[in-house]
């Protein structure tokens, strides 16, 4: 027997909130919405991907007076209720060495930035986190 969409537990819904923790952590928590028009391009595959396997749910429309015309996409989402301790655990259990908590950096010369679109921290070496 299959899951019901929007259920906990699917593998593809796991590997999804596994994969994309860090989007997840940014977006509101239940019962807040979001709007995919809001996030960078390159995330709104992601969005309808976590939407198909029942990881959020579609809400709504938005009505904006002025479209840019290649991000248009003006649906309302919402992270379903049992997703965000989901993506915490995800997060607490993964071996991230910026102090952000994300998992990816460039070497920037004089400084270090997190690789995370939706993360602006700069750092220096001294405090990224790892083992000596």
């Amino acid at each position: 027997m299959s899951r019901a969409r929007g259920t906990p537990g699917t593998k593809e819904a796991n590997v999804l909130i596994r994969n994309n923790s860090d989007l997840l952590n940014h977006l509101p928590n239940p019962p807040e919405t979001f709007v995919a028009m809001d996030l960078p391009e390159q995330y709104h595959g992601v969005v309808r991907s976590l939407c198909r396997v029942g990881v959020i749910e579609k809400v709504g429309f938005v009505e904006y007076e002025h479209l840019d015309s290649t991000n248009n996409d003006r649906r309302e989402y919402r992270i379903r209720d049992w997703v965000p301790p989901l993506v915490e655990e995800s997060i607490e259990s993964r071996d991230a060495i910026c102090p952000c908590g994300h998992s990816g950096f460039s070497n920037c010369g004089d400084h270090f930035e997190c690789q995370f679109d939706l993360c602006e921290q700069e750092f220096d070496r001294d405090e990224l986190e790892v083992d000596a």
